[in-house]
């Protein structure tokens, strides 16, 4: 890989840079185990100027902490996480010798909420790697001397390493540091559309999935998002939360119409399983955005272009003007006294009130509300959920209240931070209210 281990190596493993209050990190467990060649392991570390050496001593710990816990459990495909006095460490295989792993800060980001925000931060650094450039191994076997997967692997990780830390260790990570952050529950944001602009939404993404160029549809599938949250999507759970992160996160939303193709294509599941490469293709009008994705193979790209442009014309305008009316008329996820947040981890969303209702939540209540979170959100040392059904209420000191509801693919997390005097039974009839009027029927099923 044109990267040499300097001599000697640490006689025991580096503690984390007190300068980063985040490493993250990918390996391969089948490289570097012959003498100087140890650095071969490393595929991309966050932050990237730390010392090989140091940054060998870490990976080398974490590949400790997996052969330790495994001596216990099928680590095949878990989260190996550990809780120290300063730190949180975590580390996963996602692949067949390829893991990523992290060490945090306990005070910082992910470390607030523990384990489960770490796995769940690992999870959205493989799949947006391997959206971009296609499975790890893959990569390995195109070339070999790892250089290759080296730069696609650091790229990926090192994006992440700068988009949660920042320039100033404040960085993008205040979806990870809040419990009502949609980041840590792996969900997206949604919008529930009304009738008309969901008959209109269903309408034009019909037409585009049908549109044919040389007897074949070349757009295999669409994203349409309004003001970075989700409106529709043809795509699974799981692919649906790592392509809007990439629209979200890569693609600004313009004040004009406009069409925009990358330079390269994206790695989607298909029907059977198997990664099919496709190009991404943006349309916007204003905060709405449609996200396509088209077959690499289809051929005559400009011409399904132009199908593209004669689909949206007319019908973009009017569902952005609908979504638009919907957020400014009825400030439709404000409820009064509540700050909630409802997730259904089957599909992959969430929705939640604003954040400049959540900013006004005391430090304690959203201590309190993590660690009722914690009760039944996060594994267990054998790796499963707490029971659906499940729910936890608990009063802090400074007299909020907070409420975890655990459906079966569901959650409802609440506080109430106006209602000091009320007892446990109060609370839980104001939040059956909450639920019979703004989430019927959500923990029926």
């Amino acid at each position: 890989m044109g990267r040499t281990a300097s001599e000697p190596l640490p006689a025991r493993p580096a503690t984390p840079s007190r300068r980063a209050p985040l490493q993250l990190f990918a390996f391969d467990d089948r490289r570097g185990n012959r003498e100087g060649a140890e650095s071969d392991k490393v595929l991309a570390f966050y932050p990237p100027e730390l010392p090989i050496d140091d940054q060998l001593g870490t990976v080398g710990l974490a590949q400790a902490l997996v052969t330790f816990m495994t001596t216990f459990t099928d680590g095949d495909g878990r989260l190996h996480s550990l809780e120290t006095d300063r730190h949180w460490w975590a580390v996963r295989r996602f692949e067949d010798g390829i893991w990523f792993g992290m060490v945090v800060e306990r005070i910082w980001g992910p470390g607030r909420l523990g384990g489960g925000a770490c796995g769940a931060l690992l999870e959205d650094v493989y799949e947006w790697t391997r959206l971009l450039y296609g499975p790890v191994n893959r990569l390995l076997e195109r070339d070999p001397s790892g250089t290759g997967a080296a730069a696609s692997v650091g790229e990926a990780v090192e994006g992440w390493g700068e988009r949660l830390v920042g320039g100033r260790g404040k960085g993008d990570k205040g979806e990870w540091e809040s419990p009502f952050g949609v980041e840590r529950h792996r969900v997206v944001p949604a919008m529930p559309l009304e009738r008309g602009a969901l008959i209109a939404t269903q309408e034009v993404v019909g037409r585009l999935l049908t549109a044919t160029h040389n007897s074949l549809k070349p757009v295999r599938a669409v994203l349409v998002v309004y003001d970075n949250m989700l409106l529709w999507s043809t795509m699974d759970a799981a692919t649906t939360r790592t392509v809007f992160n990439y629209v979200t996160k890569t693609i600004s939303n313009g004040s004009k119409p406009q069409l925009a193709r990358r330079s390269s294509t994206l790695k989607i599941p298909s029907d059977g399983g198997s990664l099919v490469s496709c190009w991404p293709v943006t349309v916007r009008q204003g905060l709405l955005t449609f996200f396509l994705l088209i077959d690499e193979f289809a051929g005559g790209t400009g011409q399904v272009l132009n199908q593209v442009r004669g689909v949206m014309s007319g019908r973009a305008k009017q569902i952005a003007g609908a979504a638009a009316d919907l957020l400014s008329s009825r400030n439709k996820f404000h409820v009064s006294g509540y700050r909630y947040l409802v997730v259904d981890s089957a599909m992959h969303y969430g929705t939640a009130s604003p954040k400049k209702k959540l900013a006004h939540l005391s430090r304690k209540t959203l201590a309190l509300l993590a660690q009722a979170q914690a009760c039944l959100m996060d594994r267990g040392p054998d790796g499963e959920p707490p029971c659906e059904g499940a729910e936890v209420a608990a009063r802090g000191d400074h007299g909020a209240w907070v409420y975890v509801r655990k459906g079966t693919t569901n959650s409802l997390s609440v506080a109430l931070e106006q209602l000091p005097d009320e007892g446990l039974v109060e609370i839980g009839d104001h939040v059956g209210k909450l639920c019979d009027k703004f989430f019927p029927g959500f923990f029926d099923i």
